[in-house]
């Protein structure tokens, strides 16, 4: 029986090495569909290209392997960015991951403080040339939200795009809530011409891309699971505050969850501060939001605010 804290889904090797070099991962040979490896408290399955492929792989493993509650599973690879001035390297976390076939989209819950920017990332069937991806949106569409009752724009986030994502992110969810997957994605590249780089060069060159978010995500993924495994208590005051905030702004038992674990995460940190909390929610805090929308709007305000 292998005891599993994180699960981890990379398409290439490349992409792999930098955890499985981190987590000191070795072959497992007791899983004969695809290739996955070992180590203490990580499995590591190897997915290669395609988003069918990459489904296939990841619904395999979560058979064999059922998570627990408190397990967390990250999806991490490259992606071409058409933004040219993005070095390659640059890591994101995926706040949108869109299918280009079939147009369905899925939006991660990012609900703690997260060392790397946020992304969106549309899924694409084929290796994409500088020529093709100057031709695609380099921004996400322009959001539209309302705050403190006003509408505002919300700045649109990078575009990456590669070949396997949209087939990672649904796979998971029979086995797990939504606030325990993450996907990290680096830059590699602005398109690939075949004719600039040889294949041994593209090689390391995704490996070095993935070296940075191996050293920021594990440590940060390893706090994360702690907080699930063994979540801090809420002051009195946090609590009487939540108790409050979920009321006036009509949460979700969803939006009430994310509320609890911005406060616990804050809680953690030491950067809640409940006067400013308080301030943001005066409005809706006198008079109840009416609509779930309104409410989930002040419910951002804070993330933005204090993440």
């Amino acid at each position: 029986e292998v005891s599993v804290m994180l699960y981890i889904a990379a398409a290439l090797y490349d992409e792999a090495i930098p955890f499985l070099d981190r987590l000191s991962m070795k072959k497992n040979t007791s899983f004969s569909h695809f290739d996955l490896f070992s180590g203490k408290d990580a499995l590591l399955l190897l997915t290669k290209t395609g988003a069918i492929r990459a489904a296939a792989a990841v619904a395999s493993l979560l058979t064999a392997f059922p998570p627990q509650k408190t397990d967390l599973f990250l999806s991490v690879g490259t992606a071409a960015c058409p933004d040219s001035e993005t070095p390659a390297g640059t890591p994101f976390l995926l706040q949108q991951i869109t299918d280009a076939a079939s147009g369905r989209t899925f939006f991660p819950e990012l609900i703690f403080r997260a060392p790397f920017a946020r992304a969106a990332l549309t899924t694409v069937p084929r290796i994409l040339t500088p020529e093709a991806l100057n031709c695609l949106p380099a921004r996400a569409a322009e959001a539209k939200s309302v705050q403190c009752g006003s509408l505002w724009e919300a700045p649109a986030a990078p575009m990456l795009y590669d070949m396997e994502t949209s087939g990672v992110c649904h796979a998971p969810l029979p086995f797990f809530y939504c606030v325990q997957l993450f996907f990290c994605r680096a830059v590699s590249d602005h398109g690939v011409d075949a004719h600039s780089h040889s294949p041994n060069d593209l090689r390391a060159l995704v490996t070095e891309c993935m070296s940075c978010c191996a050293k920021e995500l594990l440590p940060w993924l390893i706090r994360l699971h702690m907080l699930r495994k063994a979540p801090p208590g809420l002051s009195q005051e946090e609590e009487d505050f939540c108790t409050a905030a979920i009321r006036a702004l009509r949460l979700t038992v969803s939006g009430a969850e994310q509320l609890r674990r911005l406060l616990l995460y804050l809680h953690l940190s030491g950067s809640a501060d409940l006067e400013k909390m308080y301030a943001l929610l005066e409005k809706p805090l006198r008079m109840p939001c009416r609509a779930k929308k309104e409410g989930l709007s002040y419910l951002e305000l804070l993330r933005e605010e204090f993440l």
